[in-house]
């Protein structure tokens, strides 16, 4: 079973790019067997995904959430039924306490995106899996993920965190086997029971792309970076990147799809 484990939708999300049904039928497109909607701050109810599975017969359609625990550091969530036990900013412990109580699993999405290391209070928690590709994680954050994944010994996953349909399709994970449901799912990411599968030439496409857009932004050189970005068409969240000079391409993920393992 290929299943992207991170997809936003325009319904819940305020950055989703594209209606559930779009995104949906996408991801069919692509080929996936499955996805998960893991909104901001939002779980989808079992009402409301069974009235959009039974739309959509050829994919499994299962819910999640990706909390945010600070500004700039998130936890996608499987498993667990009760959106009552998230809220924004909530402390990692008590939410990595409601995973554990629900047999779920806590994937710790795009790390370094914003900052050179993991907060303390996130690690002394805990998570299970680590997300390694994904359409917000850029080549620049490859190293210290790698190094994040030796020192916790946990499963690496691709998403697409998809926010637009254009996402669907570049990073999932391929199960062992069919998963039954969300707890089912889980259990299957927490014990590392998958491979990564990533779609290196789209990716490569998309990183022809940006970097005929990086050669444009040196016309801007004399702008404020996040201003120069948008000009060129590139996301202003770059401007970290930008401004110290790392790759802002993605990652293509060759060498590692036959594996969930180290870097």
């Amino acid at each position: 079973m290929r299943v992207d484990l991170h997809v936003h939708t325009s319904k819940y999300s305020d950055c989703g790019k594209a209606t559930p049904e779009a995104m949906v039928e996408s991801a069919i497109d692509a080929g996936l067997d499955a996805i998960v909607l893991a909104e901001h701050n939002y779980l989808w109810s079992r009402e409301e995904l069974a009235e959009l599975q039974r739309c959509y017969p050829t994919i499994r359609i299962f819910g999640g959430i990706e909390v945010s625990i600070s500004w700039e550091e998130h936890i996608v969530v499987l498993g667990v039924p009760d959106a009552s036990l998230f809220y924004p900013l909530m402390p990692p412990a008590e939410l990595i306490k409601a995973v554990l109580e629900h047999q779920g699993a806590a994937i710790l999405a795009h790390p370094f995106r914003w900052s050179t290391e993991v907060r303390p209070d996130i690690l002394a928690a805990g998570f299970d899996a680590i997300e390694v590709y994904s359409t917000s994680i850029r080549e620049y954050m490859q190293q210290p993920i790698a190094e994040l994944q030796r020192r916790c010994n946990l499963p690496l996953v691709a998403t697409s965190d998809g926010h637009h349909t254009g996402a669907l399709g570049l990073y999932a994970i391929e199960l062992e086997r069919a998963a039954k449901d969300e707890r089912d799912l889980a259990a299957l990411v927490r014990e590392g029971k998958f491979r990564l599968w990533t779609n290196p030439e789209a990716i490569a496409e998309l990183n022809a792309d940006i970097d005929a857009r990086l050669l444009r932004l040196a016309q801007y050189r004399d702008w404020q970076v996040p201003a120069a970005l948008k000009q060129v068409g590139l996301s202003r969240n770059l401007t970290y990147a930008v401004e110290q000079d790392m790759s802002i391409r993605f990652p293509e993920g060759r060498g590692l799809s036959e594996s969930n393992g180290c870097l």
